[in-house]
């Protein structure tokens, strides 16, 4: 019953502890913030490549329009992945597909680092556009399904 001017709940907290205070579950916390790395990635990897365009048109000796194609391509190439990622998610699953992203940002930026030529510089844009683009589309759906499995 309620006592005069305190109301009661009419159902009791779940998840709550003996002390009366709501237990905080982290988990889907924690996997939104990784999920969220992915846009970070992204975001890092075209502020990176736009400060490195002096120095890869001085070693490699390239042109303007190449050094523009190279930086401009990203956006061509996730056109691939992200026709793909909803077929992705529902076959890897949205953790899955955002742990093959993730794999694709790996081994791209690693060919970035090796690559030695034009032809491997945007090989390896390539790959990281294919993983730019599903994780674009897969990350923003990731932590909502979080909350609503928690």
């Amino acid at each position: 019953m309620a006592h005069e001017g305190v109301a009661t709940p009419l159902l009791a907290a779940s998840g709550s502890t003996e002390s009366g205070k709501p237990r905080r579950n982290l988990y889907p916390f924690a996997c939104a913030m990784l999920a969220s790395m992915s846009t970070v990635l992204m975001g890092y990897n075209l502020a990176v490549m736009s400060g490195a365009e002096i120095f890869i048109r001085e070693d490699l000796s390239l042109s303007d329009t190449q050094v523009e194609v190279l930086a401009g391509s990203m956006n061509v190439y996730m056109l691939v992945s992200i026709l793909a990622a909803g077929w992705a998610a529902d076959l890897l699953g949205r953790r899955g597909a955002l742990v093959l992203a993730n794999a694709f940002f790996l081994a791209g930026a690693l060919g970035m680092s090796v690559g030695r030529s034009y032809a491997a510089l945007m090989a390896a844009r390539f790959v990281t556009g294919v993983g730019v683009g599903l994780s674009l589309v897969v990350a923003p759906v990731y932590p909502r399904t979080l909350v609503f499995a928690a």
